[in-house]
């Protein structure tokens, strides 16, 4: 260190774990290796330092650095030994992540703490902040609740947004009230207000201006609520202000302008709705307003005033009355005093727009009586046609709806006469009254005449759209097709065109035509200034149907629409997990982009794209709160399913597989004929080894599958090897052996070699085994092919063959260990110690856990020992007893095997010091796991210790104690007495 030769120090001090250095060296040796960012080193340095604030002082210098990743061997060193200081530095760690923004590692570490009773005020409030952060406001809000258990009132905030961002008012009024005692800022007043406006609680109007609406339904809530309460101001403020461009929002703005008695401006709405909202279903709605604002509101009383004056007649007083004044009781007093055509038409036109606006009967009646009296009385006047077109309208308006007498009526009197302008628009409405009557042919043979007539008029393109609707009503899709086609290809873009153009879009689409589909949507939302939210999910639908995500950049660049703008960025990172092409970023910005109104989607598209981004915990977490709280029947059966294969894959846990079985049960009770589920639930019951099932629903599956189900029933071999029921086995790989297809599936012919080695057909498995690895390069089943290769040739004594197979298993991680520790046992089998130590040394620098380290070192003692090496292996083995005894506390379940490995390397120094520790180990452990086999292993171990201490009286005693606890005929009994034996 004074010659600032850190490596070399460090080297100095990683070879002699037992070297007594001072606390100033090893703090000055971790300041060096920190200067050299050699920090996992210096962490190494600060975990053999024993003063807890010296080890706080390590992990803060890792996690300002940015190496989180190597705090969690940090704190599981020092929860037993520090538990105030693995707390400090947990927590120092979650507001670190919380500090950087993304980090989806804390996550997951967050989502593993199941224990809230367990963390700390400080920690539920930081896990509460990260999941705030990530959208994850389910989660938040239970921590944010543990928090304020435990006194931290400062949670109540960040919740009550929580609950707000999910839309639940009642309960976020609720926490901003317990929250009131605290300063808000400007954004929690506006939220605040906003969820109490929802809840229909009194609000802070001023507050409300700053807020914005979730989504498009939660704003039309709330502009009711400001209705309700009068708050106008607000209400215009809101109107004009939004970023959601809706039809019914059009329609709103010309209502309110009607509301304050903006009648021009109203009415100039009004139209831009009825022109831009073709889809609609106010559309009668609003014309019906439109039209009573043009007869009632607009007018000019002075102009009317001074014709009136100078009118001589009551015909032409009512008249100016009518169509000046807008008066109609006034035009009608005149009118109806005289009998003149003028008058009977004027006092009809009256009367239907009186019945327009009070909806009464007795209006519409008068009307079809003052028309009838003009054509009869008056056969001849010029009025004549707007007599006999007025009266059409009113039969066909009646809400009675008399058809039969209207269609009587019209053939009987009225047909001759229509010729004049009138003519084709009572053409076309014939058609309806004709549909009405159930004479489909009558009215299919009118609008074709409509149409086929050489002149143009605005009914020409309407009649060949009903035509296009009864062509596809008998099913001639060509045929409307052709029709929709060309008005799209002639009309001008009215409500009309629009119609039809979706209507072509649904057909196209219902022909597998999806392509030609997509570019009359686009043609559609281009054209529209209010997008309905059915067609845009049929958009939507469209574009992943067809993997045609490029195109939701191109409806970007066309909608201002608020929501539908969060539903691109959020199916964006859909489609990415749809193409399987999902990163860390990518899980990161999805969760940031979780939209207002899709909870369902979110939870079910972030776990599977978590899952694919290496994120398990966090998928199944996702997956998990969508089978528990999910609405959408589809999704939760696809989240169901996804979970059962997760927990298929969990080797030896019953319990999962147990519950991965009833929900497959569940699903294909629901879906019976879903062939997936038959195939997953098939696989689950072979590995869960509950075979009369299995074959049964094989047999189904393989009745109604067009596919080949063999495979499937290597699972049932898997699981009869894993039992060692070869020749079972084998019986099931010899009825496959005549399905050719499986010859060239790698699952089959892998457990076709392994059954062969467990029966000690060693050539037919080298063979098979051999096959595989050549004529499947991209199996998965290749390294453990490899592995049993070495392990054939191994047994064989062909240990250059051997060799060289384990070599090739050192590229597969999960196989790794076994074969170094195979080549180890190899090696040592060939008196070659040096070699046998290298593999054993690897073991040791890769081992993750002091337990494991301490192990292999304990190998290493033992094989410098039988290589003479004594002074080399005593060495190993003090590092051995550094390694175990630090993994002593930690250790539960393999906790007997250790203490019998700690007391066998210290017997292993064969001197009365170390010896006497062996005995003390060994005892310790029997009396800890008294009927444990390592437990009466030690207990037999410490007999033997005596001995060689030179305290037979000791040892007899312990013998005798065996032999009486267990037997004179059980194996340790028998062990025992020929150790007693020997002493006596």
């Amino acid at each position: 260190l004074e010659l600032n030769q850190v490596d070399k120090a460090y080297a100095y001090f990683s070879a002699n774990p037992r070297l007594a250095l001072t606390q100033e060296t090893k703090v000055h040796l971790a300041e060096a290796l920190e200067k050299n960012e050699s920090y996992q080193k210096m962490r190494d340095v600060y975990m053999s330092i024993d003063d807890c604030s010296l080890r706080l002082l390590g992990a803060k210098v890792l996690i300002s650095e940015e190496r989180g990743d190597l705090v969690g061997t940090y704190i599981t060193d020092l929860e037993k030994i520090c538990p105030d200081a693995a707390e400090e530095i947990r927590r120092l760690l979650l507001e670190f992540s919380v500090s950087q923004g993304d980090s989806l590692t804390s996550l997951e570490t967050g989502l593993g703490i199941s224990d809230m009773a367990g963390i700390t005020a400080v920690e539920a409030l930081t896990l509460g902040d990260l999941f705030n952060a990530f959208s994850l406001y389910e989660d938040a809000i239970g921590f944010y609740n543990v928090a304020l258990d435990r006194r931290r009132y400062d949670a109540a905030l960040p919740m009550a947004e929580c609950y707000a961002a999910l839309g639940e008012n009642r309960d976020a009024a609720k926490t901003f009230e317990a929250a009131k005692a605290l300063s808000f800022s400007p954004s929690h007043r506006a939220t605040r207000a906003r969820v109490r406006l929802l809840s229909g609680e009194d609000f802070e109007a001023g507050a409300l201006e700053e807020a914005s609406f979730r989504n498009y339904s939660e704003y039309v809530r709330g502009m009711e609520n400001l209705a309700e309460a009068n708050e106008y101001v607000l209400y215009e403020m809101f109107l004009f202000s939004n970023r959601f461009s809706r039809a019914s929002q059009m329609l709103r703005k010309a209502r309110f302008l009607e509301f304050q008695g903006r009648s021009e401006e109203a009415l100039v709405a009004y139209e831009d709705f009825l022109a831009d909202a073709p889809f609609a279903s106010e559309r009668g709605e609003a014309a019906r307003e439109a039209e009573l604002i043009r007869n009632f509101k607009i007018k000019d009383p002075e102009a009317a005033l001074k014709k009136f004056l100078n009118a001589s007649t009551s015909s032409e007083k009512g008249r100016i009355l009518f169509e000046d004044a807008k008066d109609y009781e006034g035009a009608i007093q005149f009118l109806d005093t005289v009998q003149t055509p003028l008058a009977f038409y004027y006092s009809g036109l009256a009367y239907e727009r009186l019945y327009n606006r009070d909806g009464k009967i007795k209006h519409l009646d008068r009307a079809r009586e003052r028309y009838q009296n003009l054509y009869w009385q008056f056969p001849e006047d010029t009025l004549i046609e707007e007599a006999l077109y007025r009266l059409f309208v009113t039969e066909v308006r009646d809400p009675l709806k008399k058809v039969d007498q209207a269609h009587y009526y019209l053939r009987e009197h009225l047909e001759g006469n229509i010729k004049g302008k009138y003519a084709d628009e009572i053409g076309f409405l014939m058609g309806y009254v004709e549909l009405s009557r159930g004479d489909t042919a009558a009215a299919r043979n009118g609008w074709e005449i409509l149409y086929s007539s050489g002149d143009r008029s605005r009914y020409t393109y309407p009649a060949l759209y009903e035509l296009a609707r009864l062509s596809l009503a008998q099913g001639d899709t060509s045929d409307a097709a052709v029709k929709y086609k060309l008005i799209c290809s002639v009309a001008s873009e009215d409500t009309l065109y629009f119609r039809a153009m979706r209507e072509l879009a649904l057909l196209e689409k219902g022909r597998g035509r999806g392509e030609e589909a997509l570019e009359l949507y686009k043609k559609m939302v281009s054209g529209l200034p209010a997008v309905p939210t059915d067609i845009w999910e049929e958009v939507l639908d469209l574009i992943f149907e067809l993997e045609r995500y490029s195109e939701l950049d191109y409806f970007a660049g066309l909608i201002e629409d608020k929501e539908y703008l969060e539903d691109i960025r959020f199916y964006r990172y859909v489609a990415k997990v749809q193409c399987e092409d999902v990163g860390a970023e990518d899980i990161q910005g999805f969760l940031h982009s979780r939209p207002a109104d899709r909870k369902d989607e979110f939870l079910y598209w972030s776990g599977v794209g978590a899952r694919l981004a290496g994120y398990e915990s966090l998928g199944l977490h996702q997956l998990e709160r969508l089978s528990a709280e999910g609405r959408d029947s589809v999704l939760v059966a696809n989240a169901d399913f996804i979970i059962a294969q997760m927990k298929i894959q969990a080797v030896g846990d019953t319990a999962a597989m147990g519950s991965a079985l009833e929900t497959l049960w569940k699903l294909h009770e629901q879906n019976p004929d879903d062939t997936l589920i038959m195939a997953q639930l098939v696989t689950a019951l072979y590995r869960a080894g509950k075979f009369a099932q299995a074959d049964s629903l094989w047999y189904r599956l393989d009745l109604r599958s067009g596919g080949d189900q063999s495979p499937l029933l290597l699972e049932k071999v898997a699981h009869l090897l894993t039992e060692g029921r070869t020749e079972e086995a084998d019986s099931v790989l010899d009825e496959l052996s005549d399905v050719r297809s499986l010859w060239m599936n790698d699952q089959f012919v892998y457990y076709k070699g392994l059954s062969a080695a467990r029966q000690g057909l060693e050539d037919e498995a080298v063979q098979t085994l051999k096959g595989l690895v050549s004529n499947f390069p991209g199996s998965e089943f290749r390294g453990q092919a490899y592995m049993k290769l070495g392990v054939l040739y191994h047994l064989q004594e062909e240990y250059d063959s051997a060799s060289r197979y384990y070599r090739l298993v050192l590229e597969y991680p999960d196989l790794r260990n076994d074969a170094l520790l195979n080549m180890a046992k190899m090696e040592k089998t060939r008196s070659q110690f040096d070699k046998a130590l290298e593999y054993f040394e690897l073991l040791a620098q890769e081992a993750t856990s002091s337990e494991d380290r301490g192990r292999w070192y304990l190998e290493m003692g033992v094989t410098s020992y039988h290589a003479a090496g004594y002074y080399r292996s005593i060495s190993y083995l003090e590092r051995s007893i550094v390694f175990l005894e630090r993994a002593l506390p930690l250790v539960t379940e393999q906790r007997p095997y250790l203490l019998y490995s700690t007391g066998r390397t210290y017997a292993a120094f064969l001197d009365d010091e170390h010896l006497e520790r062996a005995v003390s180990v060994f005892l310790q452990c029997h009396e800890e796991y008294p009927q444990n086999q390592w437990g009466l292993e030690c207990w037999f171990q410490a007999g033997v210790g005596y001995t060689e201490l030179g305290r037979p009286e000791d040892a007899k005693v312990i013998f005798k104690a065996i032999i009486n606890a267990r037997g004179p005929d059980d194996a340790f009994g028998i062990r025992a007495q020929e150790a007693l034996d020997k002493l006596e």
